[in-house]
This record gives C-alpha cells, structure tokens and sequence, in this order.
C-alpha cells in the first residue's frame, strides 16, 4: 500500500480589526505602508480624512476602497426621492 504524505494547510495571518473610524497610524498599518507615507498621503491629499481638533481620522470604507475591498451597493431612491 502506497504511504500517504501528510499535507498541514498554513497558517493565514490574522487581519486586525478596523475601527469605523481609524485614525492615520491605523489606516498606515492596513495599507501596509509607514506611518510616515501615510501622513504624507494624507498632506497630499490621497488618503481623505476629517480634523477633529487633534485627531485625524478617516472612514473605514475609505480603506476598503483604497484596497479595493469596497463593495458597491447602491440603494435605489424611494418613492418620490430624487436619485444624487
């Protein structure tokens, strides 16, 4: 009877959670890039954020959509709603 290799399936690394609002040292880390690289994407405008008082964040979609995670769903208006 012919032996059987063993095959282990490897290890997949653990993504961290975004929060729905990360700020910049978090979105660096999902994007994969410094912290640095990311504050200058952020002064040049390629990472959009909001200022709130010392805070700078950014939307968790934002991210999604930088690494092309984002998903398109569309709502359809409402009876009577404009479409934007």
């Amino acid at each position: 009877m012919p032996s059987r290799l063993a095959y282990t399936v490897p290890e997949v690394p653990e993504v961290p959670e975004v929060p729905e609002v990360p700020e910049v040292p978090e979105v660096a880390e999902q994007l994969g890039i410094s912290r640095s690289s990311a504050y200058e994407c952020v002064r040049t405008g390629e990472i959009p954020v909001l200022t709130l008082g010392r805070r700078v964040v950014s939307a968790k979609t934002t991210i999604d959509v930088l690494l092309g995670t984002a998903t398109s769903e569309v709502q359809e208006p409402a009876v009577g709603e404009e479409r934007l």
